[in-house]
């Protein structure tokens, strides 16, 4: 419990960051499922979950065209 609380505060943090001119932030947990396919321990990406990360975040930087950001 004191866990998540922690990174939920930190996830304010960051999402606040968000909002400076140039500074590009995915915050992969608002998409990320919660099944337990894709988790070790909850906090953890397994294999499936690591292929999932990866393909939420390259489609975070595709439609946002940051590789094409000046």
């Amino acid at each position: 419990r004191h866990y998540q609380f922690v990174v939920k505060e930190q996830n304010e943090l960051i999402r606040n960051l968000e909002a400076q001119p140039g500074v590009w932030i995915y915050d992969f947990t608002r998409d990320m499922p919660d099944n337990p396919l894709y988790w070790v321990d909850g906090r953890h990406v397994n294999e499936k979950g690591a292929r999932k990360k990866a393909e939420l975040i390259a489609r975070y930087i595709h439609n946002n065209q940051i590789l094409d950001a000046d």
